[in-house]
């Protein structure tokens, strides 16, 4: 039977005669994606080794918000051994974040098993609980100082939307009586522009907003791509002319099922990070295209630029709240916001990036 257990350095510091123990009083069990195996509060009965899958440890800080997970327990780690130690109740609650196999002792067997224990095996377990305290609290400190910023960020954002509804509704007035007075091409562009100018800040604050609360709200309909073009083509042109950055921007004909003012302001984000970068330099260049999935399963929209690329230490935190590099006044929200937004229309953001070849953000939106 020891051939089926599976790599654990907890295993691995115990003697042959202990591991034997352990085997013939432990239970092997199969836990479904989402199942609770104990609750905080509950009394510490049994200790915990992970065959298969991951479990997270996590505790619940008030009822509106999402349990905050604390560790991740991974194929090999043992956990649940500190209440048995000390004999208080579970600190934190242990739920399967997938499909996983666990092997679970009785309390009383592990602590007769660890009272026959080598001095080495003592050892790595004083170690590996002082580790997991140590990244418990590591975590926790994060996602309370996370959340402290994510509320002031709502609270802004509220803010925002309350104080400028009034003057919006004013400059909107303006516009339309302009447009009613001069029918000449250049002023009908000019009140366009006006009100495409205030609906995307209107959506700025209403992203943030729902962006803080975890919330994000969709109003799809059918979006012609030329429509999108057209958007990104008039925010754009002149001033990355004046910015001295070539720009080009290509699609193919049809229509995507998207929330228009969120597609394109998750865009013009990605084209605004790139700009930044790119002032200044020789031969900047910005390449946006919206293409239909050769396959057929969807829309692939991407970003190109040709700059300097992302460090490789940012790449696996680029989509992380309040992370941000190359700009002055970066607050590291924005791509966070982007990521949201194409998730919530059940697509996916990747990003793809040189110091060779410049970066890319590759959007994948389904069909419908």
């Amino acid at each position: 039977m020891s051939c089926n257990l599976p790599s654990s350095p907890f295993l691995a510091s115990l003697p042959e005669d202990l591991l034997e123990f352990f085997i013939q009083t432990s239970t092997r069990r199969k836990v479904p994606a989402g199942e609770i195996l104990f609750f905080d509060g509950d009394s510490s009965e049994t200790v915990v080794l992970v065959a298969e899958g991951e479990v997270h440890l996590q505790k619940q800080t008030s009822e509106k918000e999402r349990p905050l997970v604390l560790s991740v327990r991974k194929q090999g780690d043992l956990f649940g051994e500190l209440g048995v130690l000390d004999g208080k109740p579970r600190s934190a609650t242990a739920c399967a974040l997938e499909d996983v196999e666990i092997y679970e002792q009785a309390a009383d067997k592990f602590l007769e098993m660890m009272e026959r224990a080598p001095l080495p095996t003592w050892q790595f377990l004083y170690q590996q609980v002082s580790r997991n305290l140590r990244q418990t609290n590591d975590s926790f400190r994060r996602t309370v100082v996370h959340r402290e910023k994510m509320s002031m960020v709502g609270e802004m954002a509220g803010r925002i939307i309350h104080d400028f509804r009034n003057p919006f509704t004013h400059i909107r007035l303006i516009g339309e009586i302009l447009g009613a007075q001069h029918s000449d091409e250049t002023t009908q562009r000019m009140v366009k522009n006006l009100d495409l100018q205030i609906e995307k800040m209107e959506g700025m604050a209403t992203e943030l907003l729902e962006f803080s609360k975890g919330q994000p709200t969709l109003e799809r309909k059918p979006v012609s791509v030329a429509e999108i073009l057209y958007q990104l083509n008039e925010e754009n042109e002149s001033i990355l002319d004046q910015k001295k950055i070539r720009w080009s921007a290509e699609g193919d004909d049809g229509e995507v099922f998207i929330d228009r003012i969120k597609i394109i302001r998750s865009l013009q984000n990605i084209i605004n990070n790139a700009a930044d970068v790119l002032e200044g330099r020789p031969d900047a260049a910005i390449k946006i295209r919206l293409k239909q999935d050769p396959e057929g399963a969807g829309w692939v929209f991407s970003v190109e630029d040709n700059g300097p690329g992302i460090p490789p230490e940012l790449k696996d935190k680029l989509f992380e709240p309040f992370v941000t590099h190359g700009k002055k006044n970066g607050t590291g929200i924005g791509l966070a916001i982007v990521k949201n937004l194409i998730e919530a229309h059940g697509g996916t953001i990747e990003c793809r990036s040189s110091s060779d070849e410049g970066t890319a953000f590759i959007i994948n939106l389904p069909t419908e």
